[in-house]
């Protein structure tokens, strides 16, 4: 996945450990990042190496989709 492409999703509650997933953190946007679960805590990896992973607490709700597949 590049800058620029566009990607399909589809609305769900939750995502699961190792999925790619739409994440809204902070309210002012979206990043697409690898859910992995440890225990207590959620991390959101980044597909590309060039950003920083998120830890953040287990049970934070605030996933709109998981990835399905791109196209561009």
């Amino acid at each position: 996945m590049v800058d620029g492409d566009v990607i399909i999703v589809r609305s769900q509650p939750d995502a699961e450990s190792e999925e790619i997933a739409v994440v809204i953190v902070s309210g002012d946007g979206a990043a697409v990042k690898k859910i992995k679960k440890p225990e207590n805590a959620i991390a959101l990896m980044p597909l590309n190496p060039a950003f920083d992973h998120c830890i953040l607490e287990r049970g934070y709700r605030n996933a709109p989709g998981a990835y399905i597949g791109q196209g561009g």
